[in-house]
């Protein structure tokens, strides 16, 4: 895979990621992401990938006030 496929997917993770922690706010996001890290492997996995970095938090800040 050419390393412009794996950064425009790198990306629209963290874009999602940024879009999640916006609608939901970063209180009810963690409480969502505990929950998943209580379940199989694949879904603690998932709550691992889910973790909020500092990345997503920026775009979560910029994306907020577009959503209301």
């Amino acid at each position: 895979m050419p390393l412009r496929g794996l950064l425009t997917i790198g990306l629209g993770f963290v874009g999602f990621k940024g879009l999640l922690i916006a609608h939901q706010g970063p209180v009810q996001y963690e409480d969502k992401l505990a929950l998943l890290a209580e379940g199989t492997i694949f879904e603690q996995g998932a709550a691992w990938a889910m973790q909020i970095e500092p990345v997503s938090q920026a775009v979560a800040r910029f994306i907020a006030p577009l959503l209301m």
